[in-house]
């Protein structure tokens, strides 16, 4: 039967699929104004392309998904924050800090000239504070008479060489150049009283605030002539050391905690409940596919996202419960986003048009930035809140139930389905794809052990493993070490993670459609490479460079994100863009691969965690694996289809043509 329609086909009007009265000028009118209400403003922002329209729809379906994993990581820095506030201190030791140190124990004369290089040295500890004892095996800086005379007239030049003895000396030099300088003979009014004393080694100012905790106690100047707090005793980290001066003054901050956190976590029980999206993944990734399979797009993302919007909002309740049931929560949660990359990949082939398929694939993945964006705006809001953690849960789970129930009403698994597909795109996007009928009673068997074995495969899982391990650093882990010197600012973390999620949005959708711009005269091969291999590269070396905790501030690692932001955005114009051509009539096969990845990729990270013990380890391992995920991108990634494809058969030898006649009428062939 041919697809004929009475009218003109025009690339604006709408025919609604399953009605009498769609096929002539003569309908009835109201059916006619129905229809153009139900096309009406979506025809102005993409005329004659409504499949746009799904694509919109379709990420906006899948992004609570990823979002309400992301709600979790920050929702435990909510659940674990004490409300509280710093107040001033200052303590009179009432001693000398250099009265243990014998400063005759060296000759003046026999000190070389100053030397400014830092050689390597060893050096070993009898006891340090409160006894200030040191035993130094190896010679360090030291002072003649003319520089020392040097020192005591310009004590800003002291300042500016002690500061630098403390931090590339530590407990080597300090005790050397104590020796070779005596205090006493220098004003120290010119140096403020004192020096920071937060550039020593960060065992050493542990020590020394163990030891000022133990005066500190008889204290009674805070609020309410109470001790250090009103809920809890004093901690050592509650202790701020701002300066401290040779005649054992100490000023500082304390902390006064207002209202204690809900629940307390250990740093590896947290990456334990992080780590169990990621396993909730690799155990339902593969049943969730068949399941997207069968019973399509729009049924199996509603369920799921209904699922994870109903878990997310017990969150609450299980952690009141223990670790455990939290960590089934997350599992479940996990599961729940397993079906985003088999929805991509049938979204993909039921909607884009055959040109198209390269760029509607990675636009999809946009829902994963978009879900980065949407976990935390609010977030830092309410847990200022009464009722804090509890009600950024319930608005994940809002949002949720609105982004579903949006998906469920507009969404339809097949143009010919939609109220809003007209004839003429309807031809358009099934042009060059298998007929319903052949595509449906096809029993080809898909080779498996082809398709996993290939380099483009191992290749694309890989980068997809350092995508969601970039992902979850960023987004799940770093949050929890973000600002925590500050006020515990929940507020401005938030803020800041909403930005760059949008910013990961922004750059990707415009990179993605214009990723041709860069390289115009290069060979699609060539031009994903190259961008693949400098961003990842890239990635990994600034991951290195937020190693270095003691060294850089949270602003300079906020900036740093949003660079990282920005970089991992050139993933829709390189690895994601070659996903279709790659695995081209494999695509749903190649794209569980995929979800199986990103369930690889949330879990190592917080693995890698619990055998480290060390954020900053952590962001160096990251770093490395992204480095080698981009060198093995640029060595293997090719944009062409793979050979377990077969595409160079792909054509029907002459006299089956057939074969491609379809078997069961397109539901478009009903309204005719």
């Amino acid at each position: 039967m041919s697809n004929k329609n009475n009218e003109p086909e025009s690339p604006n009007s709408v025919i609604v699929t399953g009605s009498d009265n769609n096929t002539g000028s003569n309908g009835n009118s109201k059916n006619s104004t129905e229809s153009h209400i139900k096309g009406g403003l979506i025809n102005k922002m993409f005329p004659g392309k409504k499949r746009y329209v799904i694509l919109c729809v379709s990420i906006i379906g899948l992004c609570s998904l990823f979002s309400n994993i992301l709600t979790v990581g920050f929702g435990l820095r909510c659940m674990t924050e004490e409300i509280y506030h710093f107040e001033d201190f200052n303590v009179s030791l009432g001693i000398d800090i250099f009265e243990k140190i014998d400063f005759d124990s060296i000759d003046i004369k026999d000190i070389p000239k100053i030397n400014l290089s830092f050689p390597t040295t060893t050096t070993t500890q009898a006891s340090f504070l409160p006894d200030f004892k040191i035993d130094i095996k190896a010679p360090s800086i030291g002072f003649n008479k003319e520089s020392f005379k040097l020192m005591t007239e310009h004590p800003e030049i002291f300042k500016k060489i002690l500061k630098t003895v403390v931090v590339e000396g530590s407990k080597l030099a300090i005790d050397i150049t104590a020796k070779a300088l005596d205090p006493r003979n220098i004003d120290w009014k010119n140096l403020a009283n004192g020096f920071n004393l937060t550039n020593f080694d960060p065992s050493v100012v542990r020590q020394f605030k163990d030891y000022i905790s133990k005066h500190i106690e008889s204290l009674r100047q805070f609020e309410k002539d109470s001790n250090i707090t009103y809920l809890r005793p004093p901690k050592i980290d509650d202790i701020t050391i701002d300066k401290v001066n040779w005649r054992g003054d100490i000023d500082g901050k304390i902390k006064i905690v207002d209202r204690l956190a809900p629940f307390t976590f250990s740093e590896n029980e947290k990456h334990l409940i992080l780590g169990s999206a990621g396993l909730g993944v690799l155990i339902f990734f593969y049943p969730v596919s068949i399941l997207v399979k069968r019973f399509g797009v729009r049924k199996t993302v509603t369920l799921f996202c209904l699922l994870s919007a109903v878990f997310i909002a017990l969150f609450p309740i299980m952690a009141n419960i223990g670790l455990v049931p939290i960590m089934i929560t997350q599992v479940l949660l996990g599961g729940c986003f397993s079906c985003t990359f088999p929805a991509i990949a049938l979204i993909t082939e039921s909607w884009a048009t055959f040109s198209e398929k390269n760029l509607f694939y990675p636009l999809l993945t946009l829902c994963l930035p978009l879900g980065a964006f949407l976990a935390y705006p609010l977030g830092g809001f309410y847990c200022r809140t009464i009722f804090s953690y509890e009600l950024m849960f319930g608005s994940s789970t809002m949002l949720t139930l609105l982004t579903t129930m949006y998906f469920w009403v507009t969404y339809r698994n097949c143009p010919g389905e939609s109220t809003l597909i007209t004839v003429t795109e309807q031809r358009l996007i099934e042009n060059g794809k298998p007929i319903d009928g052949r595509k449906k009673h096809n029993k080809e068997k898909i080779p498996t052990k082809e398709i996993l074995s290939d380099w483009q495969t191992q290749t694309s899982i890989l980068l997809t493993i350092a995508t969601f391990g970039i992902y979850n650093l960023i987004f799940n882990v770093s949050p929890n070490y973000l600002f925590t010197d500050d006020g515990n600012c929940n507020l401005l973390t938030s803020l800041i993670y909403a930005l760059i999620g949008l910013e990961i949005f922004i750059f990707s959708t415009y990179i993605t459609n214009k990723s041709e711009v860069i390289g115009k005269d290069w060979e699609p091969t060539k031009r994903i490479k190259i961008l693949l291999l400098l961003s990842f590269i890239t990635i990994g070396l600034i991951m290195g460079l937020l190693t270095f905790h003691w060294i850089i501030l949270d602003s300079i690692k906020v900036f740093f994100m949003f660079v990282i932001g920005i970089l991992i955005s050139f993933n829709g114009a390189t690895f994601l863009r070659c996903v279709t051509e790659v695995s081209r009539q494999y695509l749903y096969c190649f794209s569980v691969l995929l979800q199986f990845g990103s369930g690889v990729g949330l879990i190592i990270v917080e693995i890698l965690y619990l055998i480290c013990g060390d954020i900053n380890c952590l962001y160096t391992i990251v770093g490395i694996l992204t480095i080698c995920a981009g060198v093995v991108g640029y060595l293997k990634l090719i944009f062409e289809p793979a050979p377990f494809t077969k595409a160079d058969n792909s054509r029907l030898p002459k006299g089956d043509s057939e074969l491609s006649k379809a078997i069961i009428k397109s539901d478009i062939e009903d309204t005719m």
